[in-house]
């Protein structure tokens, strides 16, 4: 990644992602919880889909 570019993600460690994987379902979307936008990092809720 170039000095200029924008990481989607905010810095995680394996500890953190196993960590949400353990809670989350298979299904999930386990990155989404790491997402940044803009300059302002946010945590998001696990995306939960019915079935």
């Amino acid at each position: 990644m170039e000095e200029e570019e924008q990481s989607l993600y905010r810095e995680f460690t394996w500890r953190e992602y196993k960590a949400t994987a353990y809670k989350t379902k298979l299904v999930d979307d386990r990155l989404r919880l790491f997402e940044t936008h803009g300059v302002e990092l946010t945590l998001r809720a696990p995306l939960i889909i019915e079935t």
